[in-house]
């Protein structure tokens, strides 16, 4: 029956649109630094989030991570906090971070380490290795980690290896968590973390697609076009007319060649036709290739 409750901790950004002054950052979805609003969200798993902010600009997950899951103590009572896993994204898993969070907290979690973190990450006490799902592999180990704002003697926790045999680029995903073995395995800690993207990745998109995440609580004013989408919009639409036009004007040179060349030989006739064809042809596939981009435009 462990954990009783579940709590998933992160954020997004989302594009703002405007012509004004607004704080940006990075906006993974349309690949670039923008302004943009970034939403930190605690999620239980189901429905709608439990608690949300919004931030104009971008938002450190480190940052917010602690206050928001006071405010959300007191919100609905320390009492619901029993027995909650707190799962968070990698952008905490850090060994300043995780020392915080062990050390002034007494929640559980679990996080995974990336990057230069993993990297700098020891391994020691490895345990078995335990099939997991249908091709993948868990292990208990021992992580020792240094970094700025922890201990000077650098601190150590729970870890779980989790690998995948017979891929083409072999790869060890690492886990952190102060959860106690036997209150969960090491499966257990891999299926809890990965759990994040159908119960919490997923209802930021959902949320965005008529949930009331595609506007943003706390920032008024009139509504802003999205001036270079509709230019390009427009362009592709005058690009497809004019592809149009020129197939059309393609095919009426095909039929007067093939009215005009009656008293020509034959050879020259089938040479000028043929011609005349891979041009409409031609023409024919430039109108598909630009419809097709006009139609990603408009979706």
């Amino acid at each position: 029956s462990w954990p009783r409750s579940v709590a998933y901790v992160d954020g997004t950004a989302d594009p703002h649109w405007t012509r004004a002054f607004a704080k940006s950052g990075k906006v993974s979805r349309v690949g670039r630094v923008m302004p943009c609003m970034t939403r930190v969200a605690i999620h239980s798993g189901q429905g709608v989030p439990l608690l949300i902010e919004t931030h104009s600009g971008a938002a450190s997950l480190k940052r917010r991570l602690l206050p928001m899951l006071r405010r959300l103590d007191e919100a609905i009572g320390p009492e619901a906090a029993v027995g909650r896993l707190t799962i968070v994204d990698a952008e905490v898993g850090t060994a300043g971070m995780i020392w915080t969070m062990h050390s002034q907290t007494d929640m559980g979690f679990v996080t995974v380490l990336k990057g230069a973190v993993a990297k700098g990450a020891t391994i020691n006490n490895e345990g078995p290795w335990h099939p997991y799902r249908e091709r993948d592999e868990v292990r208990d180990v021992e992580v020792y980690l240094r970094g700025i704002n922890a201990p000077d003697e650098g601190i150590r926790l729970r870890g779980v290896q989790m690998r995948r045999d017979g891929g083409r680029r072999p790869q060890t995903t690492l886990f952190a968590t102060n959860v106690d073995p036997a209150d969960l395995t090491p499966t257990g800690v891999a299926s809890m973390y990965l759990s994040r993207w159908p119960k919490q990745e997923q209802r930021f998109r959902t949320a965005r697609n008529g949930g009331g995440m595609n506007r943003s609580h706390g920032y008024g004013g009139e509504y802003v076009t999205h001036v270079a989408l509709e230019d390009k919009q427009e362009r592709a639409r005058r690009s497809v007319e004019r592809a149009t036009t020129s197939h059309h004007q393609a095919a009426d040179t095909r039929k007067e060649l093939a009215e005009g060349l009656r008293q020509t030989s034959a050879k020259v006739r089938r040479k000028a036709l043929k011609l005349a064809d891979s041009d409409v042809r031609a023409k024919a596939r430039k109108i598909a290739v630009r419809e097709r981009a006009d139609e990603k435009l408009q979706t």
